[in-house]
């Protein structure tokens, strides 16, 4: 059956789309996205963008947390507006505030009507020391808790 949207098929009585286009700044397949000169998007793995049951605001909440973390927005400096990560993710403005909240919810950005996403929280420098010590912890309860050592590298 062919929609205006799309390509559609039925399944258990309802039409699903099976066309649908996944935003460049969201593509899991390694191609470089068009939408920004972002070095974040497209020369470094994503870490955040494999998972693709998960929902589209959770994505973009990832993508976010994930340059704000790496630096590509620094504390104190603004996102784009609603509408300019609605186009650069391929989104509805409802679905960017969505993760807009959860990422204020986080304290990783403030923002408001008329004032825009400021960024709170900068990028700390990673201290590989700390989190050396932190996985040895876990590790050390892991084993005194009898869990096989495979279970604890495959969870690493």
């Amino acid at each position: 059956m062919i929609s205006t949207l799309g390509q559609t098929e039925a399944k258990a009585g309802h039409l699903r789309r099976t066309d649908r286009k996944v935003p460049p700044a969201l593509r899991t397949d390694g191609a470089p996205s068009s939408c920004r000169d972002s070095p974040s998007l497209t020369h470094q793995a994503d870490p955040f963008a494999s998972n693709a049951e998960l929902p589209v605001y959770v994505k973009i909440k990832n993508r976010l947390r994930w340059e704000i973390l790496t630096g590509t927005y620094v504390e104190g400096s603004h996102l784009p507006s609603a509408g300019e990560l609605g186009n650069t993710y391929g989104a509805n403005k409802n679905t960017i505030l969505r993760a807009l909240r959860m990422l204020r919810s986080e304290g990783m950005i403030d923002f408001g009507r008329g004032r825009g996403a400021v960024v709170t929280h900068s990028a700390r420098p990673v201290d590989l020391a700390d989190i050396s010590e932190q996985l040895q912890a876990v590790v050390n309860l892991a084993d005194a808790s009898g869990i096989p050592r495979s279970m604890i590298t495959s969870a690493v």
